[in-house]
């Protein structure tokens, strides 16, 4: 029985390995890379196909043409959010900052808990057997 059984798998595992033989599907993945990179190089070009370069906007003097200023609330609300950016980012470093230490303590402390209570028997470490 042993042995049907060891040649039955010999025989699987060489099966197995022929089916997985890498330069079986080299002629494959070497198509499928060059029609990989074709694609990407048409739509490249076709991007850059489409671009007509940066513009630049000039008077007929041959003087540049200033972009529009932005208007005195456009500029409030700018540094507003800014300001509300900045100080989530100043309360979320302070709370991380307070909050490790704290962590660290309850931490220790839990340890140092659950080892007196394992001293003294109240606690006992089970396994669950299925």
């Amino acid at each position: 029985m042993w042995v049907i059984r060891r040649n039955i798998l010999s025989a699987w595992k060489k099966r197995w390995r022929r089916s997985c033989n890498p330069l079986k599907y080299m002629g494959f993945i070497f198509i499928y890379t060059v029609f990989l990179v074709v694609a990407a190089a048409r739509a490249y070009d076709q991007v850059m196909a489409n671009q007509n370069g940066p513009i630049i906007d000039m008077t007929r003097n041959g003087e540049f043409i200033e972009p529009p200023k932005p208007s005195l609330g456009t500029i409030f609300a700018r540094i507003i959010a800014f300001g509300a950016l900045l100080l989530v980012a100043a309360v979320a470093f302070w709370i991380t900052l307070f909050i490790i230490p704290v962590l660290l303590v309850v931490g220790i402390g839990g340890y140092f808990f659950l080892r007196y209570q394992m001293k003294h028997g109240r606690f006992v470490v089970t396994t669950r057997r299925f």
